[in-house]
């Protein structure tokens, strides 16, 4: 994500605050599993800048507040994640919990799926990740459009799209079961598509591949450029769990409303508006791959290639009147699992 995810990230905040009251409910369960520990671990895979880090962390310290004498805090993301915004973001919001000793931040740039396991087995009390296992770590085709959800639910590249999913999962709740100590926690917040109907939300991306397709008839090099984001239906993740290893705790689905188009309709904000904020969003987490794929083919400025990109984009949002081009309404999963012991 870039600098700007901070500040233009309110769809995932608003599907990560659940999340927070998650963490709450499993800190009080480790709590009572172990009432002399004093000292804790968490972990957060795909923590971005941190912006929608601060409630689940904060929930952590509230609920252990005269029990915990530590707390190690662990941020996962990709090497080319923006981590001094991660610093600063953290030390900002956390100031006095770290220069008591209360809080201890770590930081691990690394793959949560190739990676292996990051963190020393068994040391990790709660883990959880909002908004980060809908990345899959390779495109496994290209196509014509943008997002994978808008082809036919049984083409071939779904089906190609669907085995890298379930690799990637599989590999990462792998990974986690060495990390986790046994009775730990793995919080998933998971970017969803619903089993029944297949839908899959986030319209923003559709209309991206609209505009790819406008900017490529424009002689833009932009024909291998594919969200990398794949949205599970609760059947694909539960696919991936093994029982053996971890119990699965509560399983929940939730509409989140898009925050721009909500206020649109209710006449709060106007249509230019709503266009204008979908489309910071979208910039903000989706611009690096414009311009990967703009330099990828001989793209003298990526960066004109961006700007142009997203111009193009918030003018196609704005001239939807319903402004449902805009919308990043969309499903998510709450998946609880409990690292279980294994049988002899």
């Amino acid at each position: 994500m870039t600098a700007a995810y901070n500040d233009n990230s309110a769809a995932q905040n608003a599907g990560g605050k659940k999340t927070a009251d998650i963490v709450a409910k499993c800190a009080r369960i480790i709590c009572k599993m172990n009432p002399e520990k004093s000292t804790f671990t968490i972990a957060e895979h795909g923590c971005a800048t941190g912006v929608n880090s601060l409630a689940q962390i904060q929930s952590f310290v509230n609920t252990t507040q005269g029990v915990a004498k530590q707390i190690t805090v662990i941020m996962n993301d990709k090497a080319e994640n923006q981590w001094d915004v991660l610093q600063d973001t953290i030390q900002q919001n956390f100031d006095v919990e770290i220069n008591d000793g209360l809080l201890h931040f770590v930081m691990v740039p690394a793959s949560m799926y190739t990676g292996g396991a990051l963190f020393p087995a068994g040391t990790v009390d709660v883990t959880f990740t909002n908004y980060a296992l809908n990345w899959l770590s390779k495109v496994p085709t290209v196509f014509e459009g943008m997002y994978i959800h808008d082809l036919a639910s049984k083409c071939e590249d779904q089906l190609k799209w669907h085995l890298q999913q379930h690799e990637d999962l599989s590999n990462f709740l792998t990974n986690r079961s060495v990390e986790i100590a046994i009775g730990g926690f793995l919080i998933l917040g998971i970017q969803a598509r619903n089993h029944r109907t297949g839908f899959a939300g986030w319209q923003g991306l559709s209309t991206m591949g609209e505009v790819k397709q406008l900017m490529i008839a424009d002689g833009c090099p932009l024909l291998d450029c594919v969200d990398p984001e794949y949205n599970r239906s609760i059947v694909e993740t539960l696919a991936c769990v093994d029982t053996s290893v971890w119990h699965i705790v509560s399983v929940e689905e939730e509409w989140i409303e898009c925050p721009f188009h909500s206020k649109f309709e209710r006449g709060d904000i106007s249509l230019s508006k709503c266009a204008r904020q979908s489309k910071e969003l979208y910039k903000a987490c989706t611009s690096w791959l414009i311009a990967d794929a703009s330099e990828k083919n001989g793209a003298v400025y990526a960066q004109g290639v961006v700007d142009l990109f997203y111009d193009r984009l918030e003018k196609v949002m704005a001239a939807d009147p319903t402004g449902l081009k805009a919308s990043t309404a969309h499903p998510y999963h709450y998946v609880v699992l409990q690292r279980a012991k294994l049988t002899e």
